[in-house]
């Protein structure tokens, strides 16, 4: 973070004063793109609104801003200094996510809401991995990095009246200068003191000067979910080639995750909006977009998008874990079936998917009885998705695991024998026999 205050005493901008009502929790309840916005205070503050204007244009521009001010260094108890001290502690990109939903009032549903949320988490998962490791598949376990990005650094804000906007602050610390010798040149170096964030072999690399910053995780992640948005923008309308979006950071993920929109009903369009903290240097205007809109034909056309870079994908050996909830046939044809095809449930990139699977021998035998007796199986092939997410190549399962699993489940469903007689003679006969016998009509 800076070590001196970003802004003078009798001005601070209103971008600034945007991203310090966020990060506490401030509510929009109106405003008109880019040139006005109106946020409430949360509860525990007293009840009071703030006006922001952004566009200088307006005639009253000076007086809301002054206005504004004013309002939130009372409100806080503040002074202008300690306010504009408070600013630059925070250090926080913004980014917006509106949906423009075809209703009466422009909300969604709550489950449209969460899945909206959900689909979200993911695109900015996607823009971190591609961050922390351009060559990382998307699937299985991510660079700690992008956990620690997720869990600490990523803040979400409230939703506005009205329609559904997604409000975020990425925190982000100070820039880290690359100098050639350094420990961020070689990390590996034993005596190097501790830094607040190592920059990856590729970031170092492309440092065009000595002594060039490096800007911090959270504003690389930023910067790259606006490039790839724009770039699957670009795919989709024939503006650019797939090679060039994956350039740019487009992931299968990323595209995936966006595709998601199109399948909701009354979605008109997506907005995704970003506001640069002040801390470090903003992103070029002509590199970096602030602004990219889908609109509903531009929507329709991501799962293309997805399609062709899940035809570039390398399949990914893959070993999962979980429950047959599937099977191609009716169960008596399967008994005496070699093969066939089971479905089971397991986590692919931290979600719990269905997969499709082709068995054969032993392998499709403990999967029926895996069906039957509902206990786990381990399957291990390479994890492709096309419509459905399925193992392909060659499939191992872990016969020894299921062999025991399916063990023990006979055991649980074979009554046990009841305690034997003094007079042996007087013994009952095993449960089966007994079954035999009231069938034929015994005493």
């Amino acid at each position: 973070m800076a070590d001196v205050d970003l802004f003078s005493d009798d001005q601070i901008p209103p971008s600034a004063l945007k991203r310090f009502l966020a990060a506490n929790s401030w509510l929009i309840v109106e405003d008109r793109s880019r040139e006005w916005e109106v946020w409430r205070a949360p509860s525990g503050l007293p009840s009071m609104m703030v006006t922001l204007v952004f566009d200088e244009e307006y005639d009253d521009y000076n007086q809301r801003l002054a206005e504004a001010v004013e309002g939130i260094m009372r409100v806080y108890k503040l002074t202008i200094s300690e306010l504009s001290e408070r600013i630059t502690a925070l250090s926080a990109d913004l980014f917006f996510f509106r949906i423009q939903q075809d209703s009466v009032d422009g909300t969604i549903s709550f489950r449209q809401a969460q899945r909206a949320l959900e689909s979200i988490a993911v695109m900015v998962r996607a823009a971190a991995t591609t961050v922390a490791n351009p060559s990382h598949s998307h699937q299985g376990r991510r660079p700690a990095e992008v956990d620690e990005f997720l869990a600490e650094d990523l803040r979400l804000g409230h939703t506005k009246r009205g329609s559904f906007v997604v409000t975020a602050a990425a925190r982000i610390e100070r820039a880290v200068a690359v100098e050639p010798g350094s420990a961020h040149e070689n990390p590996a170096h034993d005596d190097a003191p501790a830094a607040p964030e190592v920059p990856s072999n590729e970031q170092i690399d492309s440092a065009p000067a000595h002594g060039t910053a490096v800007p911090p995780f959270a504003r690389r992640v930023m910067t790259t979910l606006s490039r790839s948005l724009e770039a699957a923008k670009n795919v989709a309308e024939k503006k650019a080639p797939v090679n060039t979006a994956v350039e740019k950071g487009l992931s299968l993920e990323m595209a995936e995750a966006l595709e998601r929109f199109s399948k909701e009903e009354g979605v008109q369009a997506i907005e995704v909006s970003f506001d640069w903290s002040d801390a470090v240097p903003p992103p070029p205007i002509d590199e970096v977009p602030s602004l990219i809109t889908f609109d509903r034909p531009t929507l329709e056309l991501i799962p293309q998008v997805a399609d062709t870079l899940q035809d570039r994908q390398d399949p990914v050996r893959e070993t999962l874990t979980g429950p047959v909830t599937l099977l191609s046939r009716n169960l008596a044809e399967e008994e005496a079936a070699e093969s066939g095809e089971v479905a089971l449930m397991a986590e692919v990139n931290g979600r719990v998917r269905k997969v499709f699977v082709e068995l054969t021998g032993r392998a499709h035998e403990f999967a029926i009885q895996a069906y039957r007796d509902r206990f786990p199986i381990t399957v291990t092939g390479d994890l492709v998705k096309k419509r459905s997410w399925q193992l392909q190549g060659y499939i191992e399962m872990d016969v020894e695991a299921a062999e025991l699993l399916a063990s023990r489940s006979s055991q649980r469903q074979t009554p046990s024998l009841p305690a034997a007689a003094e007079d042996d003679s007087a013994a009952p006969s095993p449960p089966g026999l007994e079954t035999q016998a009231d069938g034929d009509g015994g005493a």
